[in-house]
Protein backbone atom coordinates (compact mmCIF):
# COMPACT_ATOMS: atom_id res chain seq x y z
CA UNK A 1 0.00 0.00 0.00
CA UNK A 2 1.30 3.90 -1.03
CA UNK A 3 2.22 6.22 1.99
CA UNK A 4 -0.95 8.10 2.24
CA UNK A 5 -2.13 10.56 4.86
CA UNK A 6 -4.97 8.51 7.25
CA UNK A 7 -7.00 9.97 9.55
CA UNK A 8 -7.64 9.07 13.47
CA UNK A 9 -10.83 10.40 15.41
CA UNK A 10 -10.58 8.65 19.31
CA UNK A 11 -11.29 10.78 21.95
CA UNK A 12 -8.75 9.48 24.57
CA UNK A 13 -5.57 9.65 22.99
CA UNK A 14 -1.60 10.27 24.74
CA UNK A 15 -0.49 12.01 26.28
CA UNK A 16 -3.98 11.44 28.04
CA UNK A 17 -4.02 8.67 30.73
CA UNK A 18 -6.16 6.07 30.38
CA UNK A 19 -6.26 2.84 27.95
CA UNK A 20 -8.92 4.54 25.53
CA UNK A 21 -6.14 5.89 23.35
CA UNK A 22 -3.69 2.99 23.79
CA UNK A 23 -5.48 0.99 20.60
CA UNK A 24 -5.01 3.73 17.99
CA UNK A 25 -1.69 5.13 19.46
CA UNK A 26 -0.20 1.92 18.86
CA UNK A 27 -1.89 1.89 15.06
CA UNK A 28 -0.60 5.44 14.63
CA UNK A 29 2.98 4.30 15.15
CA UNK A 30 3.21 1.44 13.00
CA UNK A 31 1.26 3.21 9.88
CA UNK A 32 4.07 6.02 10.57
CA UNK A 33 6.75 3.55 10.63
CA UNK A 34 5.46 2.32 7.25
CA UNK A 35 5.70 5.91 5.93
CA UNK A 36 2.03 6.85 6.31
CA UNK A 37 1.41 10.41 7.68
CA UNK A 38 -1.09 10.23 10.39
CA UNK A 39 -3.42 13.08 11.57
CA UNK A 40 -5.19 12.37 14.86
CA UNK A 41 -8.33 14.27 15.88
CA UNK A 42 -8.69 13.81 20.03
CA UNK A 43 -9.85 15.80 23.16
CA UNK A 44 -7.32 17.92 25.00
CA UNK A 45 -5.04 16.90 27.37
CA UNK A 46 -5.88 18.55 31.29
CA UNK A 47 -2.87 20.12 32.66
CA UNK A 48 -2.87 18.70 36.05
CA UNK A 49 -3.67 15.18 34.39
CA UNK A 50 -1.29 11.97 34.63
CA UNK A 51 0.78 11.37 31.63
CA UNK A 52 -0.31 7.91 29.40
CA UNK A 53 2.15 5.49 29.52
CA UNK A 54 2.18 4.99 25.93
CA UNK A 55 3.56 8.60 25.29
CA UNK A 56 6.62 8.36 23.62
CA UNK A 57 4.68 6.04 20.73
CA UNK A 58 2.94 8.99 19.05
CA UNK A 59 6.90 10.94 18.98
CA UNK A 60 6.48 10.94 15.20
CA UNK A 61 7.12 13.79 12.68
CA UNK A 62 4.54 11.32 10.72
CA UNK A 63 2.05 11.67 13.54
CA UNK A 64 0.06 14.90 14.19
CA UNK A 65 -2.50 15.64 16.39
CA UNK A 66 -5.08 18.15 16.91
CA UNK A 67 -6.52 18.50 19.92
CA UNK A 68 -10.42 19.35 20.74
CA UNK A 69 -11.59 21.34 23.70
CA UNK A 70 -13.51 18.95 25.61
CA UNK A 71 -16.56 21.05 26.59
CA UNK A 72 -18.49 18.41 28.65
CA UNK A 73 -18.28 18.81 32.34
CA UNK A 74 -15.28 16.94 34.14
CA UNK A 75 -17.34 16.16 37.30
CA UNK A 76 -19.68 13.77 35.40
CA UNK A 77 -17.55 11.51 35.02
CA UNK A 78 -14.90 11.88 37.75
CA UNK A 79 -15.46 9.06 40.57
CA UNK A 80 -15.44 9.19 43.24
CA UNK A 81 -16.44 12.56 44.13
CA UNK A 82 -14.27 14.21 46.06
CA UNK A 83 -16.16 17.38 48.04
CA UNK A 84 -19.72 18.74 48.77
CA UNK A 85 -18.84 21.33 45.82
CA UNK A 86 -18.07 18.60 43.20
CA UNK A 87 -21.40 16.54 44.57
CA UNK A 88 -23.53 19.69 44.25
CA UNK A 89 -21.88 20.18 40.46
CA UNK A 90 -22.33 16.73 39.70
CA UNK A 91 -26.21 17.10 40.43
CA UNK A 92 -26.35 20.45 38.37
CA UNK A 93 -25.00 18.93 35.33
CA UNK A 94 -26.58 15.58 35.63
CA UNK A 95 -30.10 16.83 35.49
CA UNK A 96 -29.07 19.79 32.71
CA UNK A 97 -27.36 17.64 30.56
CA UNK A 98 -30.57 15.70 28.93
CA UNK A 99 -32.15 19.22 28.03
CA UNK A 100 -29.11 19.86 25.89
CA UNK A 101 -29.04 16.49 23.66
CA UNK A 102 -30.56 13.44 22.13
CA UNK A 103 -29.95 10.16 23.57
CA UNK A 104 -27.43 9.25 26.38
CA UNK A 105 -26.27 12.40 28.30
CA UNK A 106 -23.13 10.84 29.75
CA UNK A 107 -21.69 10.74 26.42
CA UNK A 108 -18.62 12.86 26.74
CA UNK A 109 -18.72 13.93 22.92
CA UNK A 110 -22.22 14.94 22.51
CA UNK A 111 -21.17 18.35 21.72
CA UNK A 112 -18.73 17.44 19.61
CA UNK A 113 -20.49 17.66 16.19
CA UNK A 114 -19.44 21.02 15.07
CA UNK A 115 -16.28 20.99 15.97
CA UNK A 116 -15.30 17.44 14.39
CA UNK A 117 -17.11 18.17 11.24
CA UNK A 118 -15.05 21.64 10.99
CA UNK A 119 -11.65 20.61 11.78
CA UNK A 120 -11.95 16.97 10.04
CA UNK A 121 -12.91 18.76 6.85
CA UNK A 122 -9.99 21.02 6.40
CA UNK A 123 -7.69 18.14 7.06
CA UNK A 124 -9.90 15.98 4.55
CA UNK A 125 -9.54 18.53 2.33
CA UNK A 126 -5.81 20.28 2.36
CA UNK A 127 -4.53 16.16 2.54
CA UNK A 128 -6.76 14.56 0.60
CA UNK A 129 -7.12 12.02 3.31
CA UNK A 130 -9.60 9.23 1.79
CA UNK A 131 -9.66 6.67 4.92
CA UNK A 132 -10.81 7.90 8.03
CA UNK A 133 -11.08 5.38 11.39
CA UNK A 134 -13.06 6.33 14.44
CA UNK A 135 -12.49 4.85 17.52
CA UNK A 136 -15.68 4.63 19.96
CA UNK A 137 -16.64 4.75 23.72
CA UNK A 138 -17.80 7.15 23.97
CA UNK A 139 -19.94 6.14 20.79
CA UNK A 140 -21.48 9.35 19.43
CA UNK A 141 -18.04 10.43 18.34
CA UNK A 142 -18.53 7.80 15.93
CA UNK A 143 -21.96 9.52 14.65
CA UNK A 144 -20.36 12.48 14.56
CA UNK A 145 -17.43 10.61 12.55
CA UNK A 146 -19.70 8.63 9.86
CA UNK A 147 -21.59 12.12 9.20
CA UNK A 148 -18.51 13.27 7.47
CA UNK A 149 -19.71 11.12 4.34
CA UNK A 150 -22.10 13.91 4.23
CA UNK A 151 -19.99 16.37 2.58
CA UNK A 152 -17.01 14.29 1.89
CA UNK A 153 -19.19 11.48 -0.27
CA UNK A 154 -15.97 9.24 -1.02
CA UNK A 155 -14.74 8.96 1.81
CA UNK A 156 -13.97 5.67 3.63
CA UNK A 157 -14.72 5.73 6.94
CA UNK A 158 -13.98 2.39 9.66
CA UNK A 159 -15.68 2.56 12.81
CA UNK A 160 -14.23 0.88 16.06
CA UNK A 161 -16.13 -0.42 18.55
CA UNK A 162 -13.55 -1.02 21.46
CA UNK A 163 -16.96 -1.98 23.27
CA UNK A 164 -20.46 -2.73 23.31
CA UNK A 165 -22.58 0.08 23.04
CA UNK A 166 -26.72 -0.38 23.23
CA UNK A 167 -26.83 -3.86 24.09
CA UNK A 168 -24.64 -3.05 27.13
CA UNK A 169 -25.71 -1.31 30.48
CA UNK A 170 -21.99 0.77 30.80
CA UNK A 171 -22.04 4.70 29.77
CA UNK A 172 -24.92 5.28 31.05
CA UNK A 173 -27.26 3.15 28.88
CA UNK A 174 -29.18 1.26 31.74
CA UNK A 175 -30.10 4.88 33.30
CA UNK A 176 -32.02 5.96 30.11
CA UNK A 177 -35.61 6.32 29.70
CA UNK A 178 -36.96 4.37 26.61
CA UNK A 179 -37.42 7.35 24.30
CA UNK A 180 -33.85 8.00 24.75
CA UNK A 181 -33.02 4.66 24.55
CA UNK A 182 -34.36 4.72 21.21
CA UNK A 183 -32.79 7.39 20.05
CA UNK A 184 -28.87 5.89 21.04
CA UNK A 185 -30.41 2.77 18.99
CA UNK A 186 -30.82 5.06 15.91
CA UNK A 187 -27.43 6.52 16.19
CA UNK A 188 -25.80 2.95 16.31
CA UNK A 189 -27.62 1.94 13.68
CA UNK A 190 -27.00 5.41 11.66
CA UNK A 191 -23.03 4.27 12.32
CA UNK A 192 -23.88 0.79 11.55
CA UNK A 193 -25.32 1.55 7.94
CA UNK A 194 -22.75 4.37 7.31
CA UNK A 195 -19.62 2.65 7.77
CA UNK A 196 -17.37 0.97 4.90
CA UNK A 197 -16.11 -1.51 7.66
CA UNK A 198 -17.23 -2.22 11.05
CA UNK A 199 -14.25 -3.44 13.53
CA UNK A 200 -13.60 -4.49 16.56
CA UNK A 201 -11.35 -6.42 18.85
CA UNK A 202 -13.66 -8.31 20.94
CA UNK A 203 -15.41 -11.44 19.08
CA UNK A 204 -18.56 -11.12 21.18
CA UNK A 205 -19.16 -7.54 19.86
CA UNK A 206 -18.91 -8.96 16.44
CA UNK A 207 -20.88 -11.65 16.93
CA UNK A 208 -23.83 -9.24 18.17
CA UNK A 209 -23.57 -7.00 15.78
CA UNK A 210 -23.74 -9.65 12.86
CA UNK A 211 -26.82 -11.20 14.61
CA UNK A 212 -28.71 -7.73 15.19
CA UNK A 213 -27.35 -6.18 11.85
CA UNK A 214 -27.43 -9.38 9.18
CA UNK A 215 -27.25 -7.18 5.90
CA UNK A 216 -24.38 -5.54 6.92
CA UNK A 217 -22.41 -8.56 8.45
CA UNK A 218 -20.16 -8.12 5.08
CA UNK A 219 -18.73 -5.14 6.81
CA UNK A 220 -18.00 -6.53 10.21
CA UNK A 221 -14.16 -7.33 11.20
CA UNK A 222 -12.09 -8.36 14.01
CA UNK A 223 -9.30 -6.19 14.61
CA UNK A 224 -7.56 -7.77 17.92
CA UNK A 225 -5.99 -5.38 20.54
CA UNK A 226 -2.07 -5.82 19.85
CA UNK A 227 1.04 -6.61 21.61
CA UNK A 228 3.69 -4.08 20.96
CA UNK A 229 7.27 -5.94 20.90
CA UNK A 230 9.48 -3.27 22.09
CA UNK A 231 7.31 -3.04 25.32
CA UNK A 232 8.19 -6.85 26.14
CA UNK A 233 12.01 -7.09 25.69
CA UNK A 234 12.74 -9.03 28.97
CA UNK A 235 12.92 -12.80 29.42
CA UNK A 236 10.56 -14.92 31.94
CA UNK A 237 12.87 -15.15 35.63
CA UNK A 238 11.04 -16.70 38.59
CA UNK A 239 11.54 -15.63 42.22
CA UNK A 240 15.00 -17.33 43.09
CA UNK A 241 13.77 -17.02 47.25
CA UNK A 242 11.58 -18.87 49.21
CA UNK A 243 8.56 -15.80 48.92
CA UNK A 244 5.37 -15.77 46.57
CA UNK A 245 4.73 -13.03 44.54
CA UNK A 246 1.18 -11.59 43.18
CA UNK A 247 1.05 -8.63 40.90
CA UNK A 248 -1.59 -6.53 39.39
CA UNK A 249 -0.98 -4.14 36.71
CA UNK A 250 -3.35 -1.87 34.87
CA UNK A 251 -6.95 -0.20 35.31
CA UNK A 252 -9.08 -0.64 38.18
CA UNK A 253 -12.27 -1.63 37.22
CA UNK A 254 -15.44 -2.23 38.27
CA UNK A 255 -15.97 -0.47 41.59
CA UNK A 256 -18.78 -2.30 43.78
CA UNK A 257 -17.37 -5.62 42.40
CA UNK A 258 -14.07 -4.56 42.54
CA UNK A 259 -14.38 -3.92 46.33
CA UNK A 260 -15.47 -7.47 46.80
CA UNK A 261 -12.98 -8.69 44.99
CA UNK A 262 -10.42 -6.69 46.84
CA UNK A 263 -12.18 -8.20 50.64
CA UNK A 264 -11.55 -11.59 49.15
CA UNK A 265 -7.99 -11.14 48.66
CA UNK A 266 -7.30 -9.88 52.54
CA UNK A 267 -9.69 -12.83 53.43
CA UNK A 268 -7.32 -15.13 51.44
CA UNK A 269 -4.06 -13.09 52.62
CA UNK A 270 -6.01 -13.75 56.51
CA UNK A 271 -6.52 -17.40 55.66
CA UNK A 272 -3.02 -18.19 54.39
CA UNK A 273 -1.84 -17.14 57.58
CA UNK A 274 -3.76 -19.43 59.65
CA UNK A 275 -3.04 -22.05 57.51
CA UNK A 276 0.75 -21.36 56.35
CA UNK A 277 2.24 -18.72 58.98
CA UNK A 278 5.71 -18.86 57.59
CA UNK A 279 4.52 -18.91 53.80
CA UNK A 280 2.61 -16.01 54.68
CA UNK A 281 5.42 -13.66 56.07
CA UNK A 282 7.17 -14.23 52.45
CA UNK A 283 3.88 -13.67 50.61
CA UNK A 284 3.55 -10.23 48.61
CA UNK A 285 1.03 -8.43 46.37
CA UNK A 286 2.11 -5.20 44.30
CA UNK A 287 -0.50 -3.31 42.93
CA UNK A 288 0.46 -0.95 39.80
CA UNK A 289 -2.59 1.03 39.42
CA UNK A 290 -2.32 2.72 35.93
CA UNK A 291 -5.95 4.53 36.14
CA UNK A 292 -9.14 5.19 38.04
CA UNK A 293 -9.10 5.17 42.04
CA UNK A 294 -8.10 2.30 44.34
CA UNK A 295 -8.62 4.54 47.85
CA UNK A 296 -11.61 2.12 48.98
CA UNK A 297 -8.87 -1.34 48.62
CA UNK A 298 -5.77 0.67 50.26
CA UNK A 299 -8.15 1.68 53.07
CA UNK A 300 -8.83 -1.99 53.58
CA UNK A 301 -5.47 -3.31 53.37
CA UNK A 302 -4.80 -0.96 56.36
CA UNK A 303 -7.48 -1.78 58.60
CA UNK A 304 -6.17 -5.65 58.09
CA UNK A 305 -2.92 -4.35 59.25
CA UNK A 306 -1.80 -5.43 55.56
CA UNK A 307 0.21 -2.90 54.21
CA UNK A 308 3.27 -4.69 54.45
CA UNK A 309 2.11 -7.61 52.23
CA UNK A 310 -0.46 -5.83 49.62
CA UNK A 311 1.68 -2.81 48.38
CA UNK A 312 0.52 0.01 46.31
CA UNK A 313 3.24 1.88 44.35
CA UNK A 314 2.73 4.36 41.42
CA UNK A 315 2.13 3.70 37.78
CA UNK A 316 4.64 2.45 35.93
CA UNK A 317 5.27 2.24 32.04
CA UNK A 318 5.10 -0.91 30.02
CA UNK A 319 8.62 -1.95 29.53
CA UNK A 320 8.96 -0.97 33.90
CA UNK A 321 5.30 -3.35 34.00
CA UNK A 322 6.91 -6.24 31.50
CA UNK A 323 9.98 -6.32 34.14
CA UNK A 324 8.35 -6.86 37.29
CA UNK A 325 5.76 -8.83 35.83
CA UNK A 326 8.42 -11.91 34.85
CA UNK A 327 9.81 -11.84 37.99
CA UNK A 328 6.86 -12.78 39.61
CA UNK A 329 5.17 -15.84 39.97
CA UNK A 330 1.57 -15.50 39.04
CA UNK A 331 -0.44 -12.05 38.18
CA UNK A 332 -3.80 -11.69 40.23
CA UNK A 333 -6.24 -10.24 37.73
CA UNK A 334 -9.48 -9.07 38.53
CA UNK A 335 -12.12 -8.57 35.93
CA UNK A 336 -15.77 -7.44 36.66
CA UNK A 337 -18.67 -9.41 35.16
CA UNK A 338 -19.70 -7.03 32.29
CA UNK A 339 -16.10 -7.91 30.91
CA UNK A 340 -16.25 -11.56 31.59
CA UNK A 341 -16.24 -12.27 27.25
CA UNK A 342 -13.51 -9.13 26.26
CA UNK A 343 -9.83 -10.13 26.10
CA UNK A 344 -8.11 -6.99 27.13
CA UNK A 345 -5.13 -6.07 26.31
CA UNK A 346 -2.97 -7.55 29.32
CA UNK A 347 -3.85 -10.98 28.84
CA UNK A 348 -1.78 -11.34 25.34
CA UNK A 349 1.12 -9.27 27.11
CA UNK A 350 0.85 -12.04 29.94
CA UNK A 351 0.39 -14.72 27.40
CA UNK A 352 3.56 -12.96 25.40
CA UNK A 353 5.41 -13.22 28.65
CA UNK A 354 4.13 -16.91 29.89
CA UNK A 355 3.25 -15.20 33.51
CA UNK A 356 0.95 -17.52 35.15
CA UNK A 357 -2.82 -15.98 35.59
CA UNK A 358 -4.70 -16.20 38.56
CA UNK A 359 -8.29 -14.84 37.08
CA UNK A 360 -11.07 -13.29 38.90
CA UNK A 361 -14.07 -13.27 38.28
CA UNK A 362 -17.02 -14.83 36.29
CA UNK A 363 -17.16 -17.93 33.63
CA UNK A 364 -16.76 -16.04 30.00
CA UNK A 365 -14.46 -16.08 27.45
CA UNK A 366 -11.54 -15.05 29.09
CA UNK A 367 -12.33 -17.79 31.73
CA UNK A 368 -12.06 -20.51 28.77
CA UNK A 369 -9.11 -18.65 27.17
CA UNK A 370 -6.72 -19.10 30.35
CA UNK A 371 -7.92 -22.46 30.92
CA UNK A 372 -7.94 -24.08 27.44
CA UNK A 373 -4.53 -23.18 26.69
CA UNK A 374 -3.00 -23.32 30.11
CA UNK A 375 -1.70 -20.01 30.42
CA UNK A 376 -3.26 -19.78 34.42
CA UNK A 377 -6.30 -20.67 36.35
CA UNK A 378 -9.53 -19.02 36.68
CA UNK A 379 -11.31 -18.44 40.35
CA UNK A 380 -14.94 -17.27 41.14
CA UNK A 381 -14.45 -14.23 43.85
CA UNK A 382 -16.64 -16.34 46.10
CA UNK A 383 -14.28 -18.94 46.19
CA UNK A 384 -10.41 -17.01 46.36
CA UNK A 385 -10.77 -17.21 49.86
CA UNK A 386 -10.53 -20.69 49.75
CA UNK A 387 -8.30 -20.98 46.25
CA UNK A 388 -5.59 -18.40 46.97
CA UNK A 389 -3.70 -19.95 49.76
CA UNK A 390 -3.99 -23.54 47.78
CA UNK A 391 -2.21 -21.76 44.93
CA UNK A 392 0.32 -19.72 46.95
CA UNK A 393 1.47 -22.93 49.36
CA UNK A 394 1.70 -25.06 45.87
CA UNK A 395 -1.07 -27.51 47.33
CA UNK A 396 -2.44 -26.07 43.79
CA UNK A 397 -0.52 -25.98 41.09
CA UNK A 398 -0.98 -23.27 37.58
CA UNK A 399 -0.04 -24.60 34.84
CA UNK A 400 3.34 -24.32 33.49
CA UNK A 401 3.45 -24.95 30.18
CA UNK A 402 1.17 -22.51 28.37
CA UNK A 403 0.54 -23.19 24.62
CA UNK A 404 -1.58 -19.93 23.43
CA UNK A 405 0.24 -18.54 20.38
CA UNK A 406 0.87 -14.84 20.56
CA UNK A 407 2.40 -14.11 17.24
CA UNK A 408 -0.81 -13.36 15.40
CA UNK A 409 -1.08 -10.68 18.41
CA UNK A 410 2.07 -8.97 17.40
CA UNK A 411 1.77 -4.55 16.27
CA UNK A 412 2.98 -5.89 12.80
CA UNK A 413 0.33 -8.70 12.17
CA UNK A 414 -2.10 -7.03 13.57
CA UNK A 415 -1.41 -3.16 11.45
CA UNK A 416 -1.17 -5.83 8.40
CA UNK A 417 -4.23 -7.46 9.31
CA UNK A 418 -6.15 -4.05 9.58
CA UNK A 419 -4.92 -2.59 6.24
CA UNK A 420 -5.28 -5.66 3.99
CA UNK A 421 -9.04 -6.32 5.45
CA UNK A 422 -10.25 -2.86 5.83
CA UNK A 423 -8.01 -0.54 3.62
CA UNK A 424 -6.67 -2.77 0.77
CA UNK A 425 -10.24 -5.00 0.48
CA UNK A 426 -12.49 -1.55 0.52
CA UNK A 427 -10.53 -0.75 -2.61
CA UNK A 428 -11.56 -3.34 -4.63
CA UNK A 429 -15.39 -3.27 -3.57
Amino acid sequence: MEAQHLLIICHTFPPAPGVGGRRWAKFAKEFARRGHTVHVICAEHGQNEERSPWSSDILSEKIKTYRLPRRYPYVVNRWPLQSILEKLTYRFWTRMLPYFCEGNSRDSTIFWGAQISALADELIRTNQIRYVFASGAPFRLLYHAVNLKDIHPGLNVVSDLRDPWTWWDNYGHGLLSKSRFAEEESFERTVIERSDRIISPSASVVQHLTSAYPDQKGKMVRIPHTIDPEELLVVRSRNEDRGYRLIYAGTWYGAEEADRYFMAVISAFNALKAMAPERSKGTIFDLYIAANDASKARELTLEAGLQEHIRFHAPLTPKEVAQELVRADAALVFIPSKNKDLMGTKFHELFHLKVPIIHVGEPGAVARTITEYRTGTSVPVDQLTKELPLIITGIRRLPEHPTYDTQQYLLEHVTEMLLTTVIDRQATN
